[in-house]
């Protein structure tokens, strides 16, 4: 009876790993995830009370998705029969009678409201596919990939900023480029901005503060002569030296800075105009700061609303009203920073002519803690943590940290809290990236405080699921890109792409059987390609073996016998990528004699070549949008991210060696630029 339940409720009593071994889940695991979703299963009498109320199935569910071409009849499931209107969010309307509702198609693109004998549900009509770009059918293009946090300049705060950003964007237009693909820019906790994974953010619904160009917002502002005070130069100076972000002392100074902009400023109508149209989400997040920032004032230990007193728990309680109401000065703050990130952000986007635009990334999850669990608790499982099964990369398996939404949640409410996700992201974008797009099938989860070994599935509604995002990407006009690596279900990829939605080819991982690296032609088209991603080595770190000396000091191989395994691996599969570019003439016989035997060691205008000629490889293959990461160009060999490391490593920190204003005078750069598009053009 447990087992059925656990069915009923999506969660799986059983599963494959990457290696195909099927794993039985313990029934401790499913009643903590069961637990999770807000039901207490103590028994097996208690399992089949909850499994005849959820088999015991409505006459209208909440929520259905048709194609709208042509829409299926859907069945009301009663005794009587019963008459129906179909209210088009156009203001049109279909009415009928029977208990097979059948409708006049084709039906325009929406969310429409469906009434049948006095219950209501939400029918959400949907394309076939998702958007895809015209210029992208026509022709292969490239673009840039950046962490926007990284990028330096003479001009910035320590750390990159959106004026960067459109810095950044204007030089790939210069360049040739069609898109700028940039980390997720999504809200970190500013009182806490050590916690720097833009993976690992507070809000997925709201930007980043500290990528706010200050000097710009006060020029916008008129306010210019408020930052002299309130702004150290000699400190300013230091962390604009700085080769890591140091996020304590920008987070200190921009905030500082900007306080001092508020401090001076009366609301104005754009910006009232903003905070209404972003509602109550915005109110929740900036009554979270300010709620943080009191708290942490008296504790500095506090990370979370988790270790709040629990009159504030509940962004609705009387307790959380007062304090917005005493505090509604720094309340603002807070909603006024998001205003100047936005305007900012669209500034950017809009401030170079690119055929995909800026290209978004959106995280998988957010933590327990966080400002957007706190704001709406009841669309999680609280109690669960998303992570990944055992694979070849992380023998253990990994836990994430973060919490799932809740799939009964999600269909109950038609699916709104992933729209306004959606929404959110696209916002300024032609493209929005999919960290972890298996999560639209299923998460893997651990009960809190588990191992990935007590883990399983949690299911979707994967054709529902699809449905909804596809119509978002028409409705924003954006393309998207889902990140499918790892242990990937069977037939995923098919599904994806007959639904346009792009995978990521990384050239590290496009391997045969045997080992040899993949010719061009057979690469994925409906793709995006690229060398790696944040969580593997830049090229020049993959080539010398940076990341693995990074894992034997981190105490990551078991012997030592491990470690020299690892490195004979890597030995291999850089005779058998210099093998692919010579056989395909990417690098020349002198190039590829001397990168052969200088091996780990290898000079910078050997790894010149060498990176020219791996980015030649994947312009020339089918995949219709190749990624250049700009580490490669910089020759960076320092990983972004060190997977399985929070302190140990700087992850998310390094900065690039290069300004982001000198990329188009840099004959580097220039060279690859043209290198690449011609090879765009074959």
């Amino acid at each position: 009876m447990l087992h059925d339940l656990a069915g009923l409720l999506g969660i799986q009593s059983s599963y494959s790993d990457f290696y195909g071994n099927v794993h039985e889940v313990p029934d401790s695991t499913l009643r903590a995830l069961m637990q999770s979703m807000g039901h207490r299963v103590r028994d097996e009498a208690a399992a089949e009370r909850l499994t005849r109320r959820l088999e015991k199935r409505a006459a209208l569910d909440s929520v259905y998705l048709v194609s709208a071409v042509t829409p299926q009849p859907i069945m009301y499931r009663s005794r009587r029969t019963a008459r129906w209107t179909l209210t088009l969010e156009s203001g049109g309307s279909q009415t009928g009678k029977g208990n097979e509702i059948r409708f006049e198609g084709p039906l325009e693109l929406g969310y429409h409201r469906l009434d049948v004998g006095g219950k209501t549900a939400t029918l959400i009509a949907v394309p076939a596919s998702a958007y895809l770009s015209e210029t992208l059918v026509a022709r292969k293009l490239w673009g840039i990939a950046a962490q926007l946090y990284s990028l330096r300049s003479a001009r910035n705060w320590g750390i990159g900023d959106f004026s960067d950003l459109a810095t950044l964007l204007r030089a790939t237009e210069q360049l040739g480029g069609a898109t700028v693909s940039v980390n997720p820019l999504h809200e970190l906790t500013l009182e806490n901005p050590t916690s720097a994974s833009p993976y690992s953010p507070t809000s997925r619904l709201h930007l980043n503060g500290l990528y706010v160009d200050v000097d710009a917002a006060a020029r916008a502002l008129g306010k210019s002569d408020a930052l002299r005070t309130a702004v150290d130069a000699s400190t300013l100076e230091q962390i604009r030296q700085s080769t890591l972000v140091d996020y304590a002392a920008v987070a200190d100074l921009k905030l500082r800075a900007l306080r001092a902009l508020h401090d001076t400023w009366k609301a104005s109508p754009e910006f009232e105009r903003f905070r209404d149209a972003a509602g109550p989400a915005l109110e929740h997040l900036a009554i979270y700061e300010a709620l943080m920032h009191e708290m942490r004032r008296s504790n500095p230990g506090v990370y979370g609303w988790v270790q709040w007193p629990k009159q504030f728990a509940d962004p609705r309680s009387p307790a959380v009203r007062e304090f917005a109401r005493a505090h509604s000065r720094d309340v603002e703050f807070f909603a006024f920073v998001q205003w100047l990130a936005d305007e900012q952000l669209g500034a950017a986007s809009s401030s170079a002519n690119l055929p995909l635009g800026l290209y978004r990334d959106l995280a998988v999850g957010v933590d327990a803690n966080s400002a957007e669990v706190w704001s709406d608790r009841e669309a999680y499982c609280l109690g669960a943590s998303v992570g990944a099964p055992a694979d070849p990369m992380n023998p253990l398996g990994q836990n994430w940290g973060f919490t799932p939404l809740d799939p009964q949640v999600l269909r109950a409410r038609a699916y709104a809290p992933f729209v306004t996700l959606l929404r959110a992201n696209m916002r300024h974008a032609r493209v929005l990236r999919i960290d972890h797009v298996m999560g639209l099938m299923r998460l893997f989860c651990t009960p809190s405080g588990a191992t990935a070994a007590d883990g399983t599935y949690i299911n979707y509604r994967f054709d529902e699921m699809l449905g909804v995002l596809a119509l978002e990407s028409h409705r924003n006009r954006c393309m998207i890109v889902g990140e499918d690596l790892g242990t990937v279900p069977a037939g995923f990829r098919e599904r994806l792409a007959a639904a346009n939605i792009f995978g990521c080819r990384l050239l590290y991982f496009e391997r045969g059987s045997d080992g040899r690296f993949r010719e061009p032609h057979e690469y994925d088209v409906n793709a995006v390609a690229s060398t790696g991603t944040h969580d593997v080595a830049p090229f020049a770190g993959f080539w010398s073996g940076a990341d693995l000396r990074d894992r034997a000091q981190l105490g990551f191989y078991a012997n030592d016998f491990d470690v020299a395994a690892a490195h004979q691996e890597r030995e291999t599969a850089r005779n058998l990528l210099l093998h692919v570019l010579g056989r395909n003439q990417f690098i020349g016989v002198v190039e590829a004699g001397m990168l052969e035997s200088a091996q780990e060691a290898a000079s910078d205008e050997l790894l010149v070549t060498l990176v020219r000629a791996a980015y030649t490889l994947l312009g020339r293959s089918e995949a219709r949008l190749l990624l250049v990461q700009l580490e490669d160009l910089a020759l960076q060999r320092n990983s972004v991210n060190t997977p399985g490391t929070f302190d140990e490593m700087p992850n998310w920190r390094h900065r690039l060696g290069i300004t982001v204003d000198a990329l188009t005078r840099d004959q580097a750069v220039l060279t690859m630029a043209e290198a690449v598009s011609a090879a765009r053009q074959v």
